[in-house]
């Protein structure tokens, strides 16, 4: 009925492993992709018709921005 875990063991040293998540974001990449999502948002409502292209494309931009985990 119970379920238990086992934990896969390294092929070379014959060790267990764990999952662990490697997160590549930095304060740095986080602030860019917000700034980057200012500009287009000011962009997108301060230029008419040219703004209304650029913007969007900006703020889609800025969501692929940041950090990245593996």
């Amino acid at each position: 009925m119970f379920r238990t875990r086992v934990q896969p063991t390294c092929q070379l040293c014959g060790g267990p492993m764990k999952k662990k998540r490697i997160s590549k974001g930095n304060c740095g990449g986080i602030a860019l992709a917000l700034i980057v999502l200012t500009v287009g948002i000011v962009i997108t409502i301060l230029i008419p018709v040219i703004g209304w292209v650029i913007g969007p494309i900006l703020i889609l931009l800025s969501l692929g921005m940041g950090g990245n985990r593996n």
